[in-house]
């Protein structure tokens, strides 16, 4: 009976298959998560939904965001009683992120040390932030909503940024697989396989090829001409 996030993580594949479509994506997510109940159903939904609007050409960090407003064919967030949980989520993310880097900005003297503190992505200038998070844990780390709150605050708090999101998920922890999972679907289809960290990407290819005999690249090549396919 818990929100708990029962193929949260693949969600982002779901939303790879609908491109510039997140209402199609959210769709198809929704009817395919039978095992989460409640706002977890959404929220997974949701992920992929935001994929979707990720790769969008020339896509914004608002395209992706407002997802979580704008595709709403349940009526969520009209609901008289309850509202959208997973929009109160969004909301909590960015009053957090807000009181972090204000934290943060306090602490610098010079426009130099904040600069450094930021390129840096030390564990100090991460510290406030995590903080912040630990406020909001459920009675389980592989909770829908707490995943869906850490995600969504990597993803600001980073700026969007690829590698600095997923150095915040995996070493805040919790369920830090899933977390990272979804933010780099999210993240990696916002930026495309070209504009990703060299070595991060290379590294990944490298050992499901020689460790699971995965080859990705041929994976995503297949995907791809599927894809096409469809919409040619």
């Amino acid at each position: 009976g818990e929100m708990v996030c029962a193929g949260l993580l693949y969600a982002p594949a779901i939303g790879a298959f609908f491109p510039e479509n997140p209402e199609k994506a959210y769709a198809e997510a929704f009817k395919l998560a039978l095992f989460d109940i409640g706002y977890a159903k959404d929220i997974t939904a949701l992920s992929a939904a935001m994929t979707s609007a990720a790769m969008k050409k020339d896509a914004t960090q608002s395209d992706v965001l407002d997802v979580l407003r704008s595709v709403d064919p349940e009526q969520y967030y009209g609901a008289r009683l309850v509202g959208r949980s997973s929009y109160r989520i969004l909301q909590t993310a960015l009053q957090i992120v807000q009181e972090a880097k204000a934290i943060n900005e306090a602490k610098v003297t010079t426009e130099e040390e904040r600069i450094a503190n930021v390129q840096k992505w030390t564990p100090e200038y991460l510290q406030p932030v995590f903080e912040k998070l630990d406020q909001h844990l459920q009675d389980m780390p592989f909770h829908a909503g707490e995943i869906h709150l850490q995600v969504l605050t990597a993803m600001i708090f980073a700026d969007f940024d690829f590698e600095k999101t997923l150095i915040f998920l995996v070493n805040y922890g919790r369920d830090n697989d899933t977390t990272a999972a979804i933010a780099g679907g999210i993240l990696g289809a916002y930026y495309g396989f070209d504009r990703l960290p060299e070595q991060m990407k290379n590294q990944v290819l490298e050992v499901n090829k020689r460790e699971l005999d995965i080859d990705l690249v041929e994976l995503s090549e297949n995907m791809t001409e599927n894809l096409l396919r469809r919409y040619k």
